[in-house]
C-alpha cells in the first residue's frame, strides 16, 4: 500500500511491480484518517508512508505488516 502522496507512474511503483509486488495505490488529495487506516491496512506486508495516521490502533489490527518505508 502506498502513501496518498504517492503518483501512479513513479518508477520506484514500476521496479515493485517488475519483482512481483502488488501494489495497491492509495493515491488522493490528503492522507488518510485513522478510521481509514483502520480498514486499509489489514492483508498488507509492506506500506509506502507519509502523513498517514499511523496509531497504536492501526499498528494493532496491521495482522500481516513487516515494514513501514
Amino acid at each position: 500500500m502506498t502513501s496518498w502522496a504517492v503518483e501512479e507512474g513513479n518508477p520506484e511503483l514500476d521496479r515493485l511491480r517488475a519483482i512481483g509486488c502488488e501494489v495497491v495505490n492509495e493515491r488522493r488529495a490528503s492522507h488518510h484518517s485513522e478510521a481509514e487506516m483502520l480498514d486499509l491496512i489489514r492483508g498488507f506486508d509492506a506500506s509506502i508512508a507519509g502523513s498517514d495516521r499511523y496509531s497504536t490502533k492501526v499498528f494493532e489490527v496491521a495482522d500481516r505488516l513487516k515494514i513501514i518505508a
